[in-house]
């Protein structure tokens, strides 16, 4: 969330959460796999979304490198679009399209991720120096 009164942008997801959410995943027909550390993050992270407290537009996913082979994440994106009227930047070199059905709430931006985020951060300053 940006703070347009002191230009901060306000990051309320934890780092620690995001991760282990995304890192626990079961891929390519893994029978054996033991999903109750899945299940509690799971859990933690619906926890979180739902006691998300934020205003329609307010919240901004940023999507880094999540291409279309594995489509969980870019799914998970653009619900939170859907759902928690999020805005989606979605960085991705090859991949960056984003759907129609968003309504002007994504924008795709094809490049890596350090290269879009150096570029974004530059804007920024440059906006709060205006």
């Amino acid at each position: 969330m940006y703070r347009s009164d002191d230009g901060c942008i306000l990051l309320p997801l934890s780092l620690f959460l995001t991760l282990s959410y995304i890192c626990v995943a079961v891929l390519f027909n893994d029978y054996h796999w033991a999903s109750d550390h899945f299940d509690e993050q799971e859990a933690r992270y619906g926890a979180y979304i739902d006691g998300l407290d934020v205003k329609d537009g307010e919240l901004v996913v940023i999507e880094m490198g999540a291409g279309t082979s594995v489509p969980t994440i870019r799914m998970e994106s653009e619900a939170m679009c859907e759902w928690r009227g999020a805005f989606l930047v979605r960085i991705n070199p090859r991949e960056s399209d984003v759907p129609s059905k968003l309504n002007g709430r994504a924008v795709g931006i094809p490049l890596g991720a350090r290269d879009a985020l150096t570029q974004i951060e530059k804007i920024m300053s440059e906006k709060r120096t205006e």
